[in-house]
């Protein structure tokens, strides 16, 4: 079963990139995206009505996935749009601190959203080796594959 959810995954990304190039071609960057997060934000409000449906999981669950890939295609198109405008409004175009917020804002996401993992699991006493998941286990599951995704993607 794993082997099939990680194929439905892989094939969901594979399609966020191939769409990613004639959706920005068709809208602006930022309609791109707005579109992406709507698809994103709608696969996860499908998800929190049915978490335990493997049916759900393999079709709106990967909605989320399918919807971050814009976000990492453009995201060095948007830091530098974001350093002409600078340049256009104030004469100052700051490339190197421009890079330097952007590479470290990244860096203080990837250090919390992995800490905040081990935070919920740590919380709701997470036992990998339980022959049965107990509901405080579910549920912080649930909460790091759903619930706080769903709230970074508003």
């Amino acid at each position: 079963m794993l082997h099939t959810q990680v194929t439905v995954a892989q094939f969901s990304i594979f399609v966020a990139f191939s769409v990613v190039g004639p959706m920005t071609k068709k809208f602006s960057i930022r309609k791109t995206l707005m579109v992406s997060l709507a698809i994103g934000i709608t696969g996860s409000v499908v998800h929190i009505f049915f978490p335990d449906s493997m049916i759900v999981l393999m079709t709106a669950g990967q909605l989320p996935s399918f919807s971050i890939i814009p976000l990492i295609c453009v995201r060095g198109a948007m830091n530098t749009m974001t350093m002409d405008c600078n340049d256009y409004l104030y004469g100052n175009k700051i490339v190197g601190m421009s890079a330097a917020a952007t590479s470290f804002s990244g860096k203080v996401a990837s250090g919390l959203g992995g800490s905040l993992i081990s935070w919920i699991l740590a919380a709701v006493n997470y036992d990998s080796t339980a022959a049965v998941a107990t509901a405080a286990m579910r549920y912080g599951i649930y909460a790091c594959s759903i619930y706080i995704s769903l709230a970074m993607l508003r």
